[in-house]
């Protein structure tokens, strides 16, 4: 999540989310812990002045991530 949260290149942001979703989809019971971190890094992605459309893209997809795995709780 460093990478997602400090990082001033908007590829590696892109491929930070990207890998923040993989992890939530494919391993729910390992980031239930961490949800609510989760949520709030990629909250402030989003919360961020125009950036990088691939950026927001990823970010959306691994908050629809995370709704999945707090809906199946």
């Amino acid at each position: 999540m460093a990478v997602l949260e400090h990082s001033g290149i908007g590829r590696d942001k892109e491929q930070a989310a990207t890998m923040l979703y993989l992890l939530v989809h494919n391993a729910p019971r390992i980031v239930k812990p961490y949800l609510d971190s989760i949520v709030d890094v990629l909250m402030s992605k989003l919360d961020e002045p125009v950036q990088n459309v691939g950026v927001q893209t990823s970010v959306l997809e691994a908050l629809g991530g995370v709704a999945e795995v707090c809906i199946d709780q």
